[in-house]
């Protein structure tokens, strides 16, 4: 991935982008690795455990309305740099080598991976979750109704940023320059206003909690949403000096995001329903979590910005490494998470043990793959780019 610079000082790398790039995707690591213990989703993840927490799923989706939306403010500040410092050409050519090709290159592996072990689990797994048992019932009775649908898995936000930076090629190439500077020029207040307003569109046309958009075919609230922020990352890169404000409020952005957090989780359904039958009710108390889902999201989102620009500005061997290393760890993260969780389903170890037991056991397996097969090979220059020491 690119190293981040502000306008006009080429030769200054702003280090925290890339650290709350690489925290985003190991984020998802663990978001993944505790799937199986949430009660809510029991009935719609493969590896869903007997053992099971609602602690889960309080951490799991309070990560879940930040995570994502950071990384796509990180992408479009990306995307804005690499047009500024290289042209437009040199975007798409570096975004296609770095997003296209390897969500090419990886989703049929993975794909290919998440069935062999998912047929596997059905002849030695006891205790089948509900899908894992909706999957041996396709296989065994297979019918038109109940073939599995095509998926873009966990690589969905590769697939969906193509989107965006073809969008924001079109704009660059064909917007007229006062228009393009009228919106980099928009006041900071105004700009977190508007934000507001079009996430809470788009958290009130879907469910609560929002699902994860995997389909192949784009639908209009996750593109809105996720495009919301990634054109307000765009927007961040020529007014990264918004973050020295949020030092007088990040303190209360973090404590109004915990309160609110606190009030959606307790009006959350119990459980999450399949995609194929979700459908938004367009109540009242609808419109009152889309309200609560907004504030979390943006102000968790404006909080971590500025904790990563205050404490990860500095460039160090452990962060160096977790910053190369993210982008392979996760690219290949979910069939390993399913090769431990699978055989874990008949043990009944407990949450706490078994979560930790796969965390683990999937880091050490994606780091050391990492350093042994991708760091100094191509597939390392693939993902990261020109070879760079950890620390230098």
């Amino acid at each position: 991935m690119m190293e981040a610079t502000p306008p006009n000082t080429p030769k200054v790398r702003l280090h925290y982008m890339d650290n709350l790039r690489a925290l985003a995707m190991m984020a998802g690591v663990l978001f993944h690795c505790a799937l199986a213990y949430s009660p809510f989703l029991q009935d719609v993840w493969l590896t869903a455990d007997i053992s099971k927490s609602s602690v889960v799923d309080v951490f799991a989706f309070f990560m879940h309305l930040f995570r994502m939306p950071l990384f796509f403010v990180v992408a479009g500040f990306f995307a804005a740099l690499l047009v500024e410092r290289r042209g437009l050409r040199a975007m798409i050519i570096n975004r296609s080598k770095r997003i296209l090709l390897p969500f090419v290159i990886f989703l049929p592996l993975c794909t290919v991976a998440v069935i062999g072990l998912s047929l596997w689990a059905l002849g030695v797994v006891e205790n089948r979750s509900t899908v894992l048992e909706r999957v041996y019932q396709a296989t065994m009775h297979p019918t038109e109704d109940n073939q599995m649908p095509i998926s873009t898995m966990h690589l969905w936000f590769l697939y969906m940023l193509m989107y965006f930076y073809c969008i924001y090629g079109l704009v660059s190439r064909f917007v007229p320059a006062s228009s393009r500077a009228a919106f980099i020029s928009i006041k900071p207040r105004i700009m977190i206003v508007s934000v507001f307003f079009i996430l809470l569109l788009c958290f009130f046309v879907t469910s609560a909690p929002h699902s994860t958009p995997e389909s192949l075919k784009p639908n209009i609230w996750s593109m809105s949403l996720y495009g919301t922020f990634f054109g307000f990352g765009v927007w961040f890169y020529f007014n990264s000096e918004y973050l020295e404000t949020l030092k007088r409020y990040w303190l209360l952005l973090l404590i109004v995001s915990i309160l609110v957090y606190a009030v959606l989780f307790f009006l959350f359904p119990e459980k999450a329903v399949s995609r194929a039958s979700l459908q938004v009710d367009y109540t009242f108390k609808h419109a009152f979590l889309a309200i609560l889902e907004t504030i979390v999201s943006l102000s968790m989102t404006l909080t971590c910005m500025y904790l990563g620009y205050r404490y990860l500005s500095q460039r160090n061997r452990v962060l160096a490494f977790i910053s190369d290393s993210s982008y392979w760890v996760y690219l290949i993260h979910i069939p390993i998470i399913f090769a431990i969780q699978y055989p874990l389903m008949d043990r009944n170890w407990g949450v706490v043990n078994e979560f930790m037991l796969t965390t683990l056991l999937t880091l050490i397996v994606c780091f050391s793959s990492y350093i042994l097969f991708v760091r100094w090979t191509p597939v390392g220059l693939l993902l990261n780019g020109k070879r760079r020491p950890f620390l230098r």
